[in-house]
């Protein structure tokens, strides 16, 4: 994934739940809207969480996300980070997915499960023509809200070490490496990182 600028989306209003500070609209809606400087006036991108209907979408997100990767992972690495249709709707029934959309079309994406009071975040994706507009920054802002919300104490994740540029973005978020298992995905190295939230500070 690309290098993100890191600033928060700006709120006309903001109200607080459990602790943390969220814009008024996100109260109401599913729906984060995300203006970004560097997005033209006209364009919109939206976080909402996804539905069965999206499957079809987030196979496809994943696919041109890793497909430059690919030689860097095993076979069976590489089908696991880029799981088909009917695993993506299965996945739908263990914790909320969410996509970043424009006008109908389908970004980026990620997903998250809670366990023992953390929360586990996967398959963070950014297509490469969506790279570099603070998509995968307005993702984990999400999740990161999600989390806030049930009470979960840690955020953790497994990422590959030659994916730089979204362990950039994980380190600027507070993640830390861990060196916890798991320590590889069907023989492709795996990396572990964590962060502990804090609800009084909106988990920063």
């Amino acid at each position: 994934m690309a290098r993100h600028a890191l600033r928060p989306v700006r709120v006309l209003r903001e109200e607080s739940v459990d602790g943390v500070a969220i814009g008024a609209d996100e109260l109401r809606h599913d729906v984060v809207p995300t203006h970004a400087a560097d997005f033209s006036e006209h364009t919109r991108v939206q976080i909402r969480r996804a539905t069965e209907r999206d499957a079809d979408a987030l196979a496809r997100v994943l696919r041109e996300s890793f497909a430059e990767f690919e030689r860097l992972y095993t076979r069976a690495g590489y089908a696991a980070t880029t799981p088909d249709t009917d695993a993506l709707r299965a996945r739908l029934s263990e914790g909320p997915t969410w996509v970043a959309e424009e006008r109908g079309e389908i970004l980026g994406t990620v997903s998250a499960a809670l366990h023992d009071g953390g929360l586990y975040v996967r398959s963070m994706a950014v297509t490469p023509v969506a790279r570099g507009r603070r998509v995968a920054f307005h993702l984990m802002r999400q999740v990161t809200l999600f989390a806030l919300a049930k009470h979960a104490t840690r955020m953790y994740l497994s990422t590959t070490p030659f994916l730089f540029d979204a362990i950039r973005l994980y380190e600027s978020l507070g993640f830390r490496r861990t060196g916890e298992a798991p320590h590889d995905l069907h023989g492709t190295p795996l990396v572990t990182m964590a962060k502990m939230l804090t609800p009084a500070l909106g988990g920063q």
